[in-house]
């Protein structure tokens, strides 16, 4: 009977380890962003929003089939401009908090200092936000916006 309960336990814990995702790094964004055939802004300011924040980071199985959550927030702060940080930017943003089966993203935090990976097309700007990360950084490190002007500027963008 014990053999049975352990293989139970064992099938049951099998979906919450089944995600495995690699630590988000600024060097690999920056690098999928930059050979995206989609466009991208890299911007380092504040992402405010008035969605409440969620610790949830799961979801039933029985609603794997529902769509992301999307959201208006506004990001104000600077953006990369030849060499630094330079241009200044304050625009509306859609956010999709997306999810992998039963695995979902949290919302960002609101208020937020944060280094983004936006989106862009003629219709504005995007924040895509997935389980594994790697699209936003809050309260980036000096480190991590020194990786990505050394990324921009062709320098070593392997990831720390």
């Amino acid at each position: 009977m014990k053999v049975f309960a352990f293989v139970g336990l064992m099938l049951a814990a099998g979906p919450a380890l089944a995600l495995s995702c690699m630590r988000p790094d600024v060097a690999i964004s920056y690098r999928d962003a930059a050979e995206s055939t989609e466009s991208y802004l890299v911007v380092l300011g504040r992402l405010s929003h008035d969605e409440p924040a969620s610790g949830e980071t799961m979801r039933s199985p029985d609603r794997v089939d529902d769509p992301p959550k999307t959201f208006e927030a506004r990001i104000e702060g600077h953006f990369l401009n030849g060499e630094s940080f330079g241009g200044e930017i304050a625009v509306p943003v859609t956010v999709t908090v997306g999810c992998v089966s039963v695995w979902c993203a949290p919302v960002p935090p609101a208020d937020a200092e944060v280094l983004a990976f936006l989106r862009q097309d003629a219709e504005g700007y995007y924040l895509d936000v997935g389980p594994c990360g790697g699209r936003y950084f809050t309260d980036p490190t000096q480190e991590q916006v020194d990786r990505v002007l050394a990324c921009h500027a062709g320098g070593d963008c392997a990831p720390s």
